[in-house]
This record gives C-alpha cells, structure tokens and sequence, in this order.
C-alpha cells in the first residue's frame, strides 16, 4: 500500500469512530428528548416495512402467475418464522437471503431433482 491509500484509510478510520461515538459523547451527560426516544422506537420498524413493500413491488412477470412469487414468499416465510421463534435479527437475515438467493439460482430444484 502506498503513503496515500494507508493515509487515506487512517483519516476514514478517525471519521467513522468519531462519528460512531458522538451520539454516545453527546447523550452521556443529559437524558435524550422524547421525540429522540420516538425516533429511536419507530425508524427501523419503518425502514423493514419500506424494504418489505419494495421487495414485493419489485417481483414483475407475465401472465397470471408472477416470476418470483414463490422465492419471496418461502424467504419472507422463513424470515418471519426465524423472528418469531429466535428474535435474532441477524440470523433472520442472514437464512432469508441465503434462502431467497437459492431459490432464485435454482438450487432447490437441482437438490431436490438431481
């Protein structure tokens, strides 16, 4: 690596931990404010309900049953159904996408057929 990239790697690592840190440097002292709390409670369950709605809307095809409908419906399945039962957020992802991509290559069919 050169001077610049390890330089340029050094002023990104400084950023992102100042950045990572600020909230907790700002909120140490001082109780956050009730729409802060709100903000917290409800923003992510908004952006998975944004994602949700724009997996569904991007699966297209023709005729009357769309291309896509059943790798988005067993990967949501598996998702919910991982949620339910573990609550672990990461392992829900990590099996849906696995599940979803998959389904999507054929795998299921070439393992289930030969």
């Amino acid at each position: 690596m050169s001077r610049h990239q390890i330089l340029a790697f050094v002023v990104m690592t400084v950023v992102v931990l100042a950045l990572r840190s600020l909230p907790f440097v700002i909120f140490s002292k001082r109780k956050p404010s009730p729409l802060f709390l709100y903000l917290g409670r409800t923003v992510s369950a908004a952006a998975i309900s944004m994602l949700v709605v724009y997996s569904i809307s991007t699966v297209s095809g023709v005729g009357a049953f769309p291309v896509g409908v059943i790798e988005l419906l067993s990967a949501s399945a598996v998702v919910v159904i991982l949620q339910y039962f573990w609550k672990n957020p990461l392992l829900s992802i990590v099996v849906g996408t696995a599940v979803y991509m998959l389904s999507v290559q054929g795998v299921w069919g070439k393992l289930l057929f030969f």
